[in-house]
């Protein structure tokens, strides 16, 4: 058997009940801390443990559970402050869940396959859940089984079969489709942005009414996001120009706008229920502006307004030198025309090319503005920019709508972010990296940064002044937005 003794008792049920019954569930940090060593062995090692795995499983999958639902308490409190020793015994308990999904999904390609399909799906949940209620990034191999169950469960027709599990936790007369419906909703609804007891709420509310989430095969006007189970990640907002995969699920979410504003989530409601923007925001008076979308883009326009905004103030500053030398100006020099970025760089094609001008649309008092262009070719949940009145508003993607028949083809819905734009320097982990910075109208501080190893109430230098990372609010394919605060004396 090879290492098999690194196990702290014999693989049979007599030994491992024994040794279960020897911890100590009163403390239960350091009961989890050793339930995590084993869990962490076995999957150092499955091969070998594979013909026992069902047998561990059975005995480990429930005090498991328990005991992380009951470390829950521990780092989810009235005051929704976290703390390093929070934040430890947190990760202990996703990463013990993490190991635990791990090892059923491998089982269930196996051998009673509808037990632990059911078991994985539920495990993953409360997984993705806790990650959340540190405000930290889920793990994309979480995703990727969440996706592999789906394609297991869908093939072996199992997405409506009722489970008959004695496990409490398991036990709830769910199906998979269910389970993964809750999954899928939960992440749409943008948890990262509510308070710990609010996304507690938030959770227990879409596992009441995840039925109101319909999953269609082929794409429709009402289906704003998609998932492709294949990839190791969430739905995405759907972009109706690019052709899909065959393992993309289009989600039409709109029956669950009304039971959000009832149940006091406007502010999720309200990035649920894009498409309701759209008719009002279309009446609203055009006006020509320059954009540019992908963080990359966003670095270079921010940039380049930085530098046409230094010379129209060296300008002025000429002009003023010369009124206090009492030098008179030609009449044609008296004219200090106002300069543009697009103006300022109009001979460099390429520049322009790359930031294509577009029609906003915006209301007085809408937390959002309309996008409308001839072609788009980015990607759902980026950042925008526009630059208009000498002044640059960074937004996000929320919507993607494909016009047919019309002069401007797509229809953007932007979330306006905030303004304060700078480019900064940051060093994570020795590694240096452009970012961009924001001021919001709650006066928060937001970072947005390329994907990348970052972790919640982590430290970063930002300009070589040490800040932290106070809170992940979104965290997609294209970027990262955190709040940041800066290190206290």
């Amino acid at each position: 058997m090879g290492n098999i003794h690194t196990l702290p008792f014999s693989i049979d049920t007599a030994s491992i009940t024994q040794w279960l019954d020897s911890l100590n569930l009163k403390q239960t940090v350091q009961t989890v801390n050793k339930i995590y060593t084993v869990l962490k062995n076995l999957n150092k090692s499955p091969a070998q443990y594979q013909q026992h795995l069902a047998t561990l499983l059975d005995a480990l999958t429930p005090i498991t559970v328990q005991l992380c639902t009951d470390l829950q308490t521990l780092f989810c409190t009235t005051d929704d402050r976290l703390d390093a020793t929070k934040r430890k015994i947190a990760r202990l308990s996703i990463n013990s869940l993490r190991y635990l999904a791990f090892l059923h999904y491998q089982l269930s390609l196996e051998t009673e396959l509808a037990l632990h399909i059911n078991r994985c799906i539920k495990i993953c949940d409360l997984c993705l859940t806790q990650s959340t209620l540190i405000y930290e990034r889920p793990s994309q191999e979480i995703w990727k089984i969440v996706g592999q169950i789906y394609q297991l469960a869908s093939d072996k027709a199992l997405l409506e079969a009722l489970n008959n599990d004695s496990t409490a936790f398991f036990n709830q007369q769910d199906t998979v489709s269910k389970n993964i419906r809750t999954i899928l909703l939960f992440n749409l609804c943008k948890p990262y942005y509510l308070k710990q007891n609010e996304i507690l709420r938030l959770h227990t509310l879409l596992d009441q009414y995840s039925d109101q989430l319909i999953i269609k095969h082929q794409y429709t006007e009402t289906c704003t996001h998609s998932w492709n189970y294949s990839l190791p990640g969430p739905a995405k907002i759907t972009n109706p120009g690019i052709d899909a995969e065959f393992s993309t699920l289009y989600l039409d979410n709109q029956l669950l706008h009304p039971i959000l504003q009832e149940k006091s989530f406007s502010v999720i409601a309200k990035l649920i229920a894009q498409k309701r923007l759209l008719p009002q925001l279309s009446k609203e008076k055009a006006i020509r502006k320059q954009i540019a979308y992908g963080i990359n883009a966003v670095y270079e326009l921010i940039e380049q307004h930085k530098r046409t905004s230094k010379i129209q103030q060296t300008s002025e500053q000429l002009l003023s030198l010369a009124d206090k030398l009492e030098l008179q100006p030609f009449d044609y020099e008296k004219k200090l025309e106002k300069v543009s970025s697009t103006g300022i760089w109009k001979n460099n094609k390429a520049l322009i090319n790359t930031k294509p001008i577009a029609l906003i649309k915006e209301g007085l008092d809408s937390d959002f503005l309309l996008v409308e262009l001839n072609s788009f070719s980015g990607t759902a949940e980026d950042i925008i920019i526009i630059d208009g009145d000498h002044k640059l508003q960074l937004g996000i993607i929320r919507l993607i709508s494909q016009l047919k028949n019309e002069k401007q083809s797509y229809q953007i819905l932007v979330e306006k972010i905030g303004s304060e734009l700078k480019i900064v320097t940051i060093i994570n982990q020795n590694k240096t990296q452009k970012a961009i910075t924001c001021k919001t109208p709650n006066d928060e501080t937001l970072l947005f940064v390329m994907p990348n190893k970052y972790s919640t109430a982590s430290t970063i230098k930002l300009n070589q002044q040490p800040f932290i990372l106070a809170r992940l609010y979104e965290s997609t394919e294209n970027f990262m937005m955190y709040q940041i605060q800066g290190q206290p004396d």
